[in-house]
């Protein structure tokens, strides 16, 4: 076998990594890598740090400027500050040496309330940041890039604003009290007015010019007298004058209002006797002679005038003298009570006070009252006290309350009334058949009493022989009158009149059992007592819904009245149970109660 002989092939040569001879070894080299991203963070750092520098500069320079507009506008603010409000922010800033930089100042008055306003901007000189980002910057989120773009040598505007509000609040409230005939016994009625006067000496201080707080006093039995200054003012349904205490029906207590415009019939003047029966006290009242007038009428007339509302006070005296002048009478009507009193702080009833300070009846300072419901820096409260429980409440039945009755009287002077005749019935006379012609008097028949069976029978006009038929008015001459049931019942209880003019016509024959009788019975229940809980329930409620605080006093009264008191407050807190002399207490915690509210406010 033929073998080919080789030699063996030296290994070629390695290239020189350390000769930079090629592009290749540039582009893989890695050396100062290091530097280049150093620069990059060193640019971010001080645009970052430029930037905080500008953001911390303008920043002190706007607290500096509020710091400045907060403490000018409080003092400002102040209502005891002598100096007007505008030069006290201008001082301020003056003293800040910062006047230049204050651009507006708005001043709002009244009688108690301030309310001041200021602005001031700086320019800041920028170093990084040329002026604000752009306004449609998306989202509100500013990046580098955006900051780049607007860096530059630049101002930015530091501004700063505030408003201070002070004032004591105006307060409007109603005292509701409870003049019951309950009220007269245990000293109720005398520890109510020393308390009642108290409370009004702590809330009517240094109130003049201010006019901040008004007192209304509504006095309730088991009706509201709203007196005939405030009647002047309501559309009354009024077919007498003898006193007004307007009647509601259960609608009306869904609301706090009373629209003066609209109709509203008031309550019969009559006296309910209490408990009397038709004929066991026939006697007694026969033998009181005809002069004898209602003791205790059902809603309360002059006699009884302290017992009207006073509307809208703030003068201590006059307040103190209202309550001194409490009269305690009759049963219980809280829900009307409760009515007036939040009627009053209604600002339906604003026409009705300027009608009264328009008659100067009340002062021309509260003018502008009842204030808005909501209405800044006012505040409405109601304190409505009872020593009692709703009870049951009447009126006239309707063929009494307007109309002529049989009855005519001679008297002995024109515009004689009943209660000042002497005690003789045989002035009376009662027509007991008109002969088919109720409109002509010529051809009745009347009778007398006291007077001798002959004398008795009478048959020319009007009972007396001088009656004058030429006279203008077919009613009656100058001195003979046919009475109104309304004069009749607003002179004598219902009982006293049927048995005084008709008990004698009736035992002989002339007068039927039913005239008699329902004469008697006049008096018709209209409210029952728990009627009466569900009204003031629903007045609570309502007052309450319109924001104003309810304060409510069970002084001493009994289970019942507790109840609806409790429920009808604001809360627990602004309900009291007190015995004796302890309303004063109750009084006085309400006071400050009112006073600490009036300053947080």
């Amino acid at each position: 076998m033929f073998t080919r002989k080789t030699t063996p092939r030296a290994p070629r040569p390695q290239p020189d990594d350390r000769t930079p001879n090629t592009a290749g070894h540039f582009r893989r080299a890695e050396d100062g890598a290091i530097v280049i991203l150093a620069l990059y963070f060193f640019v971010i750092m001080l645009v970052v740090a430029g930037t905080a520098i500008d953001i911390a500069r303008h920043e002190t320079s706007r607290v500096t400027l509020q710091n400045t507009v907060d403490r000018a506008i409080l003092a400002a603010t102040d209502l005891d500050q002598t100096l007007e409000p505008k030069e006290v922010v201008q001082d301020y800033f003056d003293k800040a040496g910062l006047r230049s930089h204050l651009t507006g100042i708005r001043v709002e008055e009244g009688p108690n309330y301030r309310s001041v306003s200021a602005r001031a901007a700086m320019d800041v000189d920028t170093w990084f940041i040329k002026g604000s980002p752009p306004e449609d910057i998306e989202n509100s989120v500013v990046t580098l890039s955006d900051w780049y773009e607007y860096m530059g040598d630049d101002v930015w505007s530091a501004v700063a604003s505030g408003t201070a509000e002070n004032g004591l609040p105006n307060i409007e409230i109603s005292l509701i009290v409870d003049v019951s005939g309950s009220m007269n016994y245990h000293n109720r009625i005398e520890n109510l007015q020393v308390a009642a006067k108290e409370f009004i000496d702590t809330m009517i201080t240094r109130n003049d010019d201010g006019n901040i707080i008004t007192i209304s006093v509504v006095p309730y039995a088991h009706m509201v007298n709203i007196g005939p200054d405030m009647a002047a003012h309501y559309t009354l349904i009024q077919p007498h004058t003898y006193s007004y205490c307007p009647k509601f029906d259960d609608a009306a207590f869904h609301t706090t209002g009373i629209d003066p415009t609209e109709p509203l019939e008031i309550l019969a003047h009559f006296e309910q006797q209490d408990g009397f029966l038709l004929f066991s006290n026939l006697g007694h009242l026969i033998d009181e002679g005809p002069d004898k007038p209602i003791d205790v009428p059902w809603c309360p007339n002059e006699e009884f005038r302290g017992n009207a509302i006073l509307p809208f006070s703030h003068d201590a005296d006059d307040l103190k003298e209202a309550i001194d002048n409490l009269n305690g009478y009759g049963t219980t009507g809280i829900d009307l009570g409760m009515k007036w009193g939040a009627a009053l702080l209604d600002p339906g009833t604003r026409p009705v006070i300027d009608g009264l300070i328009a008659d100067d009846v009340v002062s021309g300072s509260v003018s502008g009252r009842p204030y808005d419901y909501g209405q800044r820096n006012t505040m409405k409260v109601i304190i409505l006290m009872t020593d009692g429980q709703n009870t049951t409440q009447w009126d006239i039945r309707e063929s009494y309350k307007t109309g002529m009755s049989d009855v005519w009287v001679k008297r002995d002077y024109p515009g004689q009334t009943l209660a000042d005749m002497p005690d003789d019935y045989s002035r009376f006379s009662i027509r007991y058949d008109d002969n088919g012609t109720p409109d002509n008097h010529t051809d009745d028949s009347f009778m007398r009493r006291d007077v001798t069976d002959a004398e008795r029978e009478l048959s020319h006009p009007y009972g007396y022989a001088e009656y004058d038929d030429s006279e203008s008015s077919p009613e009656s001459t100058e001195t003979v009158t046919r009475l109104s049931w309304v004069e009749i019942l607003a002179t004598w209880q219902p009982l006293r009149a049927s048995g005084a003019l008709l008990f004698e016509g009736y035992i002989r024959d002339y007068i039927p059992f039913a005239d008699f009788h329902n004469l008697g019975e006049a008096p018709i229940i209209e409210i029952y007592a728990s009627d009466a809980d569900a009204r003031l329930s629903n007045i609570c409620a309502a007052t309450k819904e319109q924001g104003s605080m309810v304060y409510t006093i069970a002084f001493e009264a009994p289970d019942n009245g507790k109840a609806v008191l409790s429920d009808c407050a604001s809360s627990d807190s602004h309900y009291f149970d007190v015995e004796g002399t302890d309303i004063s207490k109750a009084f006085a915690a309400i006071a400050s109660d009112i006073k600490q509210l009036r300053l947080t406010q």
